[in-house]
This record gives C-alpha cells, sequence and structure tokens, in this order.
C-alpha cells in the first residue's frame, strides 16, 4: 500500500510544478495581456527593431512593437505600435530608436510632446529619428581621429 501512496505523492507534485510552469509562461509572454491601440511611425532607418520589442517612455514599458513593414510609396521603415489603453500621448509626440547599449537590444523610446490634443487609434506619429547605426558611428570616430593625426603631422 506503501508504493501507491508515493506514486500518488510524486503524480500530486508533477501536477503542480505544470500548473506552476502554466501560471509563469502566462505571466512572461503576456499572452493574457489586453491589447491597447495602434500607433504607426516610419523610419528611414530601425537598427534591430523587431517584432515583440518594447515601446517605452523615460525606460518604462508602455507597449509592443506588433509589425514592422516596408511603406511601397516611400520605402521607409514603417512599424505599428500596441500601446496600452491607458496611456494617451499629445498629438506632438516624437519616436527615436533607442539601444540598450552596443551588444543590447533596441526599443522604440517614445517622447510626449506638450499639445492639448492626443494621438488617436491607428494615428501616424510625425516626428521620428532613425536609429544610430553604432558600426557608421564608431568608423567615423576612428578614421576622424586619424585625419586630425596627419593634419597636425602637416603643420
Amino acid at each position: 500500500m506503501r508504493r501507491g501512496s508515493l506514486e500518488t505523492a510524486v503524480g500530486a507534485l508533477v501536477i503542480v510544478i505544470a500548473v506552476i510552469f502554466a501560471i509563469f509562461a502566462y505571466k512572461v509572454t503576456d499572452y493574457g495581456r489586453k491589447t491597447g491601440y495602434l500607433l504607426f511611425a516610419e523610419f528611414n532607418h530601425v537598427g534591430s527593431i523587431k517584432t515583440g520589442s518594447d515601446v517605452r517612455v523615460g525606460g518604462i514599458p508602455v507597449g509592443k512593437v506588433t509589425e514592422l513593414s516596408l511603406n511601397p510609396e516611400t520605402f521607409k521603415a514603417r512599424i505599428s505600435l500596441d500601446i496600452e489603453s491607458k496611456y494617451n500621448f499629445p498629438s506632438d509626440t516624437a519616436v527615436s530608436i533607442g539601444s540598450e547599449g552596443l551588444l543590447g537590444g533596441s526599443f522604440v523610446e517614445i517622447v510626449p510632446g506638450g499639445m492639448d490634443g492626443n494621438l488617436q487609434p491607428n494615428d501616424e506619429i510625425e516626428f521620428t529619428q532613425d536609429a544610430v547605426d553604432m558600426l557608421q558611428l564608431l568608423g567615423k570616430f576612428m578614421f576622424s581621429g586619424a585625419a586630425d593625426k596627419d593634419e597636425f603631422k602637416a603643420k
């Protein structure tokens, strides 16, 4: 009889662990999160932004990137932002592409404006700032130093 109670205890433990894992996965993936409203923005260069990247204000997540596409008329990268419904931003809000460092991921940073009217669902954010290309910036820094050195030698 003892063997049967041991099997029952192990089975119950497995079920409890499975339930805990399911709850953890549900919370981590934001599967149960209600969607807010969509905003759109166009950029010349989005860097390493991808679907699921954070949308932040002052470092605080307020939404996610839901889609990336190419506008066939302007040939700019168009991103869709799912913003939590509790946040409303002024109509002169700006967005930029931020980076968490050289090896970190990218995110969309919202910089709220100061106008009275708010952006409405499906509005286009007009004021955008492209992602900084770190390799290009590093190359300019390295080669500008060499140019300054050559200029110094010529004097």
